[in-house]
């Protein structure tokens, strides 16, 4: 799932806001990799799918929407998506009009 590239202050105010934590652990989930909080990766038109590749590789800590921070080892494909992440995206998408 990709999501434009939305205001950084916008963003940061929404995830600041509190959610309830999942119930699995967070390393067991596919997060959303929030482009705000990964500069150090993100570059113009890069798609998640990248970010997550070049952080795998490189070893980079990743933050995904819902504040977890973890480098990549495993194909985010085998694993359920998590429900914070999805949440807010949803709710960003939707102030976004899309």
């Amino acid at each position: 799932m990709l999501i434009s590239h939305p205001d950084v202050e916008e963003v940061n105010d929404l995830i600041t806001q509190t959610y309830e934590e999942p119930e699995n652990p967070a390393e067991h989930r596919a997060h959303i990799v929030n482009p705000p909080k990964n500069l150090h990766i993100w570059q113009e038109g890069m798609t998640a799918k990248e970010m997550v590749d070049i952080a795998r590789n490189a070893g980079y800590e990743l933050t995904a929407l819902c504040g977890y921070t973890w480098v990549p080892k495993f194909n985010p494909e085998n694993l359920d998506a998590c429900g914070v992440c999805i949440e807010i995206a949803g709710q960003l998408m939707r102030e976004m009009g899309e």
